[in-house]
């Protein structure tokens, strides 16, 4: 397994933040608040850039969740703004 260090151009080519003006389609952004793998504050980043670009986009955070979601409600939740989301911009 590689180090972040030696993968770094890798990650950097595939980072949604690096590359948030290239983003036009709405976009559909959950995250859990204790999330280890992808800090908040990043994906608080890239919302605030679709925001800047007026780019369409939902943005929800759980509580309690990290990266995946596990709580029943929230999956529910979860499910009901997806197919809320898919209404809006599928027609």
């Amino acid at each position: 397994m590689q180090s972040l260090l030696e993968d770094r151009d890798q990650y950097l080519a595939r980072s949604p933040l690096l590359h948030a003006e290239k983003i036009h389609d709405p976009v559909a952004i959950f995250h859990g608040e204790n999330d280890r793998v992808v800090s908040i504050e990043q994906t608080s980043c890239l919302v605030e850039k679709l925001n800047h670009q007026a780019t369409p986009h939902i943005y929800q955070t759980y509580a309690g969740e990290g990266h995946g979601f596990r709580k029943p409600e929230t999956i529910r939740d979860y499910y009901q703004r997806v197919e809320n989301f898919l209404l809006t911009y599928l027609k």
